[in-house]
């Protein structure tokens, strides 16, 4: 899924570290070698995100009240809490997050649930559109 990002940040000690914030919601992410620009604080791109689950993804229901994304500790991961839509392969946490079809496959019965899962890390992919 494509979003307008606007660049909040850089650290300067991990050159891919980038903080972005996305529809009020602002995420630390890991930003690809191969971007053919550099992008510019407080400016506005099309991004794409992209999730990294290094074990078997875990998503287990929780109360609506916990929507949003949770940064782990000063590192890449998240907990991602939100409405889980089967079908669409989404996750609305505040913003719709597409997860891939591996990712949900047998989950189908916590469909309409707000449920939440554990990414180690967020790569957000710049695009030239």
């Amino acid at each position: 899924m494509k979003y307008n990002a606007v660049v909040k940040g850089f650290n300067e000690h991990v050159e891919e570290e980038v903080i972005v914030e996305i529809g009020g919601v602002e995420i630390t992410g890991f930003m690809p070698f191969g971007i053919s620009f550099e992008p510019e604080e407080n400016q506005e791109y099309l991004v794409s995100l992209g999730f990294v689950v290094l074990d078997d993804i875990e998503m287990q229901k929780i109360e609506q009240s916990d929507m949003g994304f949770y940064r782990i500790d000063n590192s890449f991961a998240y907990f991602i809490r939100g409405y889980f839509d089967f079908d669409k392969r989404t996750i609305n946490a505040g913003l719709i997050v597409e997860l891939e079809e591996e990712m949900v496959d047998g989950l189908a019965y916590l469909d309409g649930d707000y449920v939440q899962i554990r990414v180690d890390r967020i790569n957000i992919d710049f695009l030239n559109e």
